[in-house]
């Protein structure tokens, strides 16, 4: 396939993987309003429902950033799709050290919890777009 299918194709991909995990987001989110509702917002299924949708939230972000570094700005990476790319993975190094930085100067605002929770949920996130990228290789190597 010559690159411009392959960057359609991709794109699709993305567009409905970025629409189930928006539509997961948005379950989840209903979900915590609901048990806020009933007054369980104390509760241990409530911070694992919190930190599920923190996660699924960085996922999202991570996988519209993924979206613009190959299609948009280098889609000559697309060729060689996998986490261990030192591209991608540099690129995903610098977006993980931003959104530490960011979360720290919230301290104030969430607590210490409330950044370590954003951290640990930074971190599974990009555990999660690592799995992300070496399917989608896969994917790509079978065209």
């Amino acid at each position: 396939m010559e690159e411009t299918p392959i960057k359609k194709y991709i794109s699709e991909i993305f567009a409905k993987d970025i629409d189930l995990s928006l539509a997961l987001e948005k379950d989840l989110t209903k979900k915590a309003k609901n048990m806020e509702k009933f007054g369980l917002s104390s509760s241990q299924d409530y911070k694992t429902l919190i930190k599920s949708k923190t996660e699924q939230s960085y996922f999202i972000a991570y996988l519209y950033r993924l979206f613009e570094l190959l299609i948009v700005k280098n889609p000559s990476l697309i060729e060689d799709v996998r986490s261990s790319n030192f591209r991608i993975k540099s690129m995903i190094n610098v977006w993980k050290k931003t959104d530490i930085s960011d979360i720290r100067k919230m301290r104030k605002d969430i607590g210490d919890d409330g950044v370590k929770l954003m951290k640990v949920s930074v971190d599974n996130s990009i555990n999660k777009l690592n799995v992300y990228i070496e399917a989608l290789g896969e994917r790509i190597k079978e065209l």
